[in-house]
């Protein structure tokens, strides 16, 4: 497995001790810096704080981009080979046939003659 260096965010989120109490029921403080969140609630007596990172998300991006090149180079190489196949198939059936056809002519040729 490949592994990308993927840069460090954070983030900091600065709530007064006299603002907690002044927060309404559902209301929540919530901030955001590239891939890193943090959000901050009270729910009855309890002190939510919930933080988060989005570093996965990119993870996944970059799998899916690869994969996604892997794919389109096997399409791009099946036809590529089938086409082929079917060149030299027409050109191996179109020898034949000339063949073939002299065989005929000059198995016609020597049987008028006689």
């Amino acid at each position: 497995m490949e592994r990308e260096s993927v840069p460090m965010d954070m983030v900091h989120i600065s709530i007064p001790v006299r603002d907690i109490s002044l927060l309404p029921a559902g209301a929540s403080y919530s901030e955001k810096t590239g891939r890193a969140g943090v959000k901050f609630r009270v729910v009855n007596d309890t002190v939510l704080i919930e933080a988060t990172c989005d570093s996965l998300a990119r993870v996944i991006q970059m799998y899916e981009m690869k994969l996604s090149r892997a794919s389109n180079e096997t399409t791009t190489r099946q036809i590529v080979t089938e086409s082929k196949a079917s060149f030299f198939t027409l050109l191996k059936w179109g020898i034949i046939g000339a063949l073939i056809g002299s065989v005929i002519t000059i198995l016609i040729y020597l049987r008028i003659k006689i």
